[in-house]
């Protein structure tokens, strides 16, 4: 039982990154080309 938690909260993190990435991935496809300027001189 012990391993099982253990090798879940990483599980569930990994998930939680790969979501964030899809977002913010999306986020950079829909914005402007001017903002995404903005986004890779900063």
């Amino acid at each position: 039982m012990n391993l099982e938690k253990n090798l879940a909260i990483p599980l569930l993190s990994m998930k939680i990154i790969k979501l964030f990435l899809i977002v913010s991935q999306f986020v950079t496809s829909t914005t402007t080309s001017d903002e995404n300027k903005m986004f890779e001189t900063a």
